[in-house]
């Protein structure tokens, strides 16, 4: 009698794992995703907080957030004010959003590794998320980064459940979470497509079933959205989000101002031309493409500050008059005239700090780049003793690399990835976690565009981006090593709630 004994399949170069998983039950696999990510933001929260001030530090925004100022989106501020009401003061404040920070790196490790059926991925995450030192820093500041980080690691964390299982609720949670990050920041509107984009395009659901389910997504985001704004029309008569992107854009805009420009503008306008000059001198002077960038960033805030706030603050009656929502309308404006006089100039400013936002200027090693002999040139260094586009931080060469690389990496990929996976996601033939990872890149990239178009190309503007590239990086990585990486079937569950 010849009988074949059926044997389960192992991935090669992981017998341990693939035996674990084949024999474990779900619980018992499920472990090997939740403790370690626990256990790993444990330590590093616990790491972390001896590090950390009683009082967070603050800045000249803390203080719009702290009055519930129209023209900030309003979540931040109710959540520093209930914190005053709780204990009194801001003491504990930094801590208790690092903790917040921690539980949402924790939830996101988990569930990201469970999408990809991989305990490395679980572990590799926590680190390689905290290694964006602006991420690691959040905390300590009374902005809205630490909070805005926590929500959309929430809200991807349940698209990967979503994209896991299946499920109508992770989906609803992650379009709530996109939209409470929005009221933090505005910027977080690059996120509210994609729980849409993630639901109308698995192929789990056909077509009409898979509409209704993004359309229930859409519902509840717009109905965060429309609770901040109503509060906003309460509070202060206007429907809106609220965001000062007039005055940001204004400092790239200025830039450009040239004596023809000033012509019948305010003299605010006119005080600026020594110092737009000024600027692209030393912009232009600058002998490395790190330099260069950095000198652009710093550039921004040399001619919005020094040189046209006093003015404008003595001498435009109209700036005067208005209030902070007022200002922004004025300055977008001005903005806008300026732009439209030289959109060659703006197009290569706007190219500068995207390329900002990806080659990471403030990082790259002493050798590879030069600082300012004179840092003092810059007004907003000299004036007003901010130099924080100037600002070089020099991690240990591993670090330097990881995050770097990471950024270049997940930019380069990205790219890459959204042509090539768009015919199989399009016509729904992709699998879930695929889709999910085309949307990531394409939020990724329509986000950093979004962002070097108005502000200045700061790794500050970027502090939940680049958890998008390491989501893209570790997907890849478990793609092309499917043997070492993954635990038990390489299949995504696509069983249907």
């Amino acid at each position: 009698m010849n009988q074949k004994t059926a044997l389960p399949r192992m991935p090669l170069g992981s017998p341990s794992l693939a035996l674990f998983g084949a024999a474990a039950s779900p619980g018992k696999r499920d472990l090997l995703f939740t403790v370690p990510s626990l256990a790993l933001a444990l330590v590093f929260v616990l790491r972390m907080a001896r590090h950390l001030p009683l009082l967070p530090i603050t800045t000249g925004d803390s203080a719009a957030y702290l009055q519930m100022a129209g023209y900030r989106p309003p979540i931040y501020g109710w959540l520093a004010n209930c914190w005053i009401f709780l204990t009194g003061g801001l003491e504990g404040l930094p801590l208790a959003q690092l903790v917040v920070l921690g539980c949402a790196i924790a939830v996101f490790a988990t569930e990201f590794g469970r999408l990809l059926r991989s305990p490395l991925v679980s572990i590799l995450a926590i680190p390689l998320i905290l290694l964006q030192t602006a991420v690691y820093d959040s905390s300590r500041w009374l902005l809205t980064e630490s909070v805005f980080i926590s929500l959309t690691l929430i809200g991807l964390a349940m698209l990967c459940r979503h994209a896991r299982r299946g499920d109508l609720a992770p989906l609803l949670v992650a379009a709530a979470c996109f939209g409470m990050s929005t009221l933090l920041r505005s910027t977080g509107m690059a996120f509210l497509p994609l729980p849409l984009l993630v639901a109308v395009f698995d192929r789990r659901f056909p077509l009409w079933p898979a509409l209704q389910r993004a359309a229930i997504a859409g519902v509840i985001a717009v109905s965060v959205l429309l609770s901040g704004m109503g509060w906003t029309y309460v509070r202060h008569g206007h429907f809106e989000i609220g965001s000062w992107a007039g005055i940001s854009l204004l400092g790239k805009a200025l830039v450009l101002l040239r004596p023809e420009d000033a012509v019948g503008k305010p003299s605010a306008v006119q005080a600026v031309l020594p110092a737009a000059a000024e600027a692209r001198r030393l912009m232009a002077e600058q002998p490395d493409i790190a330099a260069r960038l950095r000198a652009q960033v710093q550039s921004s805030g040399d001619v919005r500050f020094p040189a046209f706030w006093p003015t404008a603050a003595r001498e435009w009656p109209e700036w005067i008059a208005a209030d902070g929502r007022g200002k922004d309308l004025l300055a977008r404006a001005i903005a806008r005239d300026l732009i439209s006089a030289h959109p060659g100039e703006y197009l290569q400013l706007w190219a500068h700090d995207w390329l900002s936002l990806i080659i990471q200027p403030a990082y790259w090693p002493a050798w590879a780049t030069t600082v300012p002999a004179d840092r003092n040139a810059f007004a907003f260094c000299r004036e007003m003793n901010n130099c924080w586009g100037l600002e070089r931080y020099d991690l240990p060469l591993h670090g330097q690399v990881l995050l770097i690389g990471a950024a270049v990496g997940g930019a380069v990929l990205g790219l890459v990835l959204i042509p090539l996976l768009a015919w199989p996601v399009i016509r729904r033939r992709a699998s879930p976690d695929m889709a999910l990872i085309w949307g990531t890149a394409i939020v990724l990239h329509g986000s950093l565009l979004v962002t070097s178009a108005v502000e200045a190309g700061h790794v500050r503007y970027t502090v939940a981006l680049h958890v998008l590239d390491i989501v893209m990086l570790l997907w890849l990585l478990v793609r092309l090593l499917p043997g070492p990486m993954r635990l038990g079937s390489a299949r995504t569950e696509e069983s249907l709630p």
